[in-house]
């Protein structure tokens, strides 16, 4: 089933961009299944917002999340490499890949469903309480729990092809069995203290070794988007050892 879905999304994306008269700029997407019912998403209430949702609140036979992250190519994060502000690039790659996320979401709700399952693509559950900054519907979770990739200091999930991208997901009845999230640290400060790049090159110290500032970071992301169009930053994603399947050198 897993490669049935790449399949899905893969030639989606080929479509897509042919419609749309757009560059393909992903590599082939990564999908994992998450148990709906484990332990790990129950706690997600206490661990990221008690108003977190459970995959229950959009269908109440879920058991299986599909989480799925579509990797940007080298070049996306590459051109963000450079100083002030984010690249077009990076921007532009960023609204075109959420556009895109939904008609893809649909689009596996679709095929899911001529199987004789249902599908639900929790349109809107990922929106941003203001006064939190923390989502009801935390897609990075959602891959942790389906074995994609663990967490770096940045807060950005790390999976066997990087962590410059975007995860996104659907709830299913599907009768599959479940991934187990990764045990294996696959960062490099977390586990020996032998990187600390996104660190350094976070541009207003919303990030440290000690934690994460969501308010200094949501600042400036609001200061972009007013030039760019997009509240989108990237600086402690782009070029770093964990940024892709190949390590920076």
């Amino acid at each position: 089933m897993r490669d049935t879905i790449i399949k899905w999304i893969s030639d989606f994306i080929d479509d897509y961009c042919k419609k749309n008269n757009l560059e393909r700029i992903w590599e082939e997407p990564i999908v994992g299944f998450a148990d709906a019912n484990s332990d790990y998403i129950k706690n997600l209430k206490n661990v990221v917002l008690e108003s977190h949702y459970s995959p229950k609140d959009f269908l109440e036979d879920a058991t299986i999340i599909v989480s799925y992250f579509l990797p940007f190519k080298r070049e996306i994060g590459k051109s963000n490499k450079c100083e002030g502000l984010p690249s077009e690039a990076w921007a532009k790659a960023y609204i075109d890949t959420n556009k895109m996320a939904q008609d893809i979401n649909e689009y596996i709700v679709d095929e899911i469903e001529k199987l004789g399952y249902k599908g639900v693509n929790p349109v809107n559950a990922g929106v941003f309480d203001q006064n939190i900054l923390k989502s009801n519907w935390s897609q990075r979770h959602m891959a942790y729990a389906a074995g994609i990739g663990t967490f770096g200091i940045n807060n950005l999930l790390i999976s066997e092809k990087g962590s410059c991208g975007r995860y996104f997901s659907v709830i299913t009845n599907l009768d599959v069995k479940s991934d187990e999230p990764i045990k294996e640290e696959r960062c490099m400060y977390k586990k020996d203290k032998s990187c600390g790049v996104c660190v350094k090159r976070c541009k207003n110290n919303a990030l440290t070794y000690e934690g994460f500032d969501r308010f200094k970071c949501s600042s400036q992301l609001q200061e972009n988007k007013k030039i760019l169009g997009a509240s989108v930053c990237g600086k402690c994603a782009a070029e770093l050892p964990c940024s892709y399947k190949n390590p920076v050198k």
